[in-house]
């Protein structure tokens, strides 16, 4: 955690290296890393539509590709924060747009997405979080069929595993179990729970299925030992 304006001198950096910013008040949407196969569906698919694009976009082809391919959803979304050790209460915010990656919709039309929208707020010894989503009513009602009911969420907390968890919750649920594995990470997205990456220095926390459209939303709670 830096405070500005600050001079910072970064020693030992590789080529492949990159750093990035962030605002300690954000929080950010990214996914999972993922190894693809050529040869699956999915990448035929994806093959097809950037062929299609550089030919020019027909109706045909858009409802050919809907017809093949789910609404493409991050699945799980992994939400990143880097909360602060300061004895006040902080809060974050963080939001998620995602297209249908095909048209062009989402510069012609409005609301023509799927919105996601998280909050937290941060105590030393809580963090506590609110998700919720909305489909957008731009969406023709055939892709609006694609759109799955449900996904994962995960939350990756940067900078707080000196910190022992003594409670986690997520949404309805009762209290998430810590996963342990041997090299600190889990590989099963579909196991709920929580866990600690220290090569990342980062607290996982895995909350399963939610809603994809959710107006009131669901809630994640995590609670240290002081």
């Amino acid at each position: 955690m830096y405070t500005g304006p600050i001079t910072l001198t970064m020693d030992n950096l590789k080529l492949s290296d990159n750093f990035v910013f962030v605002n300690s008040s954000s929080i950010i949407p990214t996914q999972r890393d993922v190894v693809h196969n050529k040869n699956s569906k999915s990448n035929i698919i994806e093959h097809n539509k950037k062929r299609s694009l550089s030919g020019g976009t027909t109706k045909k082809t858009v409802n050919d590709l809907v017809e093949n391919k789910l609404y493409p959803l991050s699945d799980p979304v992994v939400w990143v924060m880097f909360p602060s050790h300061l004895n006040v209460a902080r809060h974050l915010t963080g939001e998620l747009f995602e297209d249908d990656g095909i048209s062009m919709d989402y510069r012609r039309k409005k609301n023509s997405g799927v919105y996601t929208n998280i909050y937290a707020r941060v105590t030393p010894s809580t963090i506590s979080c609110h998700v919720n989503g909305k489909i957008g009513n731009g969406l023709s009602k055939d892709v609006k069929k694609t759109v799955p009911s449900h996904r994962r969420h995960w939350f990756k907390i940067i900078g707080r595993v000196i910190d022992k968890v003594q409670h986690v919750k997520c949404g309805k649920t009762t209290s998430l179990k810590e996963i342990r594995s041997l090299n600190g990470t889990n590989n099963n997205k579909s196991t709920t729970g929580y866990w600690i990456d220290p090569n990342e220095k980062a607290l996982y926390v895995n909350c399963g299925l939610q809603l994809v459209e959710d107006v009131d939303g669901f809630d994640v709670e995590v609670e240290f030992v002081l």
